[in-house]
């Protein structure tokens, strides 16, 4: 029953990334958590956060191919901001397994992060990428170089978060990049998909051999008993699943729904899940 469940949302959550043009980590997570958490889980954020880490490298890995094979990767960039983003999961990866970073501490702070998104997703809707028009084809320009300096701490921070909250790290680092940095979003959505694949490698396979902390045994916690260190495969698997099929139907859907109604659809349901978060955390 349980892997039925995922399976749905799963799809859920493919229909939304594709619908929208986001990650799959802002709802990964989300679920995760509640499913560790109803499950009477020990450190349900490190699980959550663990795992969604995995769903997301997958998720990115098919993104990040999908770019290169359209001739629209930027490999240099990419590894650059992929290694600043490396640094900061394990930066970040120490302030989750502190006792400071609790499940109240971590809902606030998703929460934030949602707030953050929507008022990011909302100014690059209203800011156009600048195009020329040459021999009656419309090109892309291709922007800045993105240097080390760039690179790295716009990666580290992206990396940060995605220790703290589980998702890619695209959702800052492409704001970095199109709204500080002035690089067009198709060439930084390219970039953001190789760093986050990086990242979330590095995320979870930091979470995976992660010693035991918190007086919890991990051979007697985990939603399933597949599971290495704090990522449950077992979980993880049918979400993904899921999201494959879905994230093609999503991606058909968009161009059939007006953009207002994707606007007000997202920013919708991203409030739904924040204030989920807050009642299962402060309500419980």
């Amino acid at each position: 029953m349980i892997i039925f469940l995922l399976l749905l949302f799963g799809i859920f959550t493919g229909i939304v990334a594709g619908l929208f043009g986001i990650g799959g980590g802002l709802l990964f997570t989300p679920i995760l958590y509640f499913l560790f958490d109803l499950n009477g889980v020990a450190n349900p954020v490190v699980w959550s956060v663990g795992t969604a880490l995995f769903c997301t490298f997958v998720a990115s890995t098919s993104s990040s191919f999908q770019q290169f094979s359209q001739q629209n990767g930027y490999l240099h960039e990419g590894l650059m901001m992929g290694l600043g983003g490396a640094a900061g999961v394990f930066a970040g990866k120490w302030v989750t397994t502190s006792e400071f970073y609790s499940r109240e501490v971590f809902t606030l702070f998703f929460f934030g992060l949602i707030v953050f998104v929507i008022g990011t997703f909302l100014l690059q809707r209203k800011s156009k990428t600048k195009e020329v028009e040459e021999g009656g084809e419309v090109y892309v320009l291709d922007g800045p170089t993105l240097t080390w300096g760039h690179a790295l701490p716009a990666g580290a921070l992206g990396g940060v978060i995605a220790a703290l909250a589980g998702v890619g790290g695209g959702v800052v680092m492409v704001p970095v990049m199109t709204l500080l940095y002035r690089m067009p979003m198709v060439k930084s959505v390219s970039i953001s998909s190789l760093a986050v694949m990086l990242i979330s490698l590095s995320g979870w396979l930091q979470y995976a051999f992660l010693p035991e902390f918190g007086g919890a045994s991990l051979l007697e916690v985990g939603a399933t008993a597949y599971h290495l260190g704090y990522v449950d495969f077992g979980v993880g698997l049918p979400l993904m699943v899921g999201a494959f099929a879905g994230g093609f139907a999503g991606a058909r859907v968009s161009v059939m729904i007006r953009e207002r109604v994707q606007v007000f659809g997202f920013v919708g349901l991203m409030m739904i899940v924040g204030i989920l978060l807050l009642i299962r955390t402060f309500g419980a």
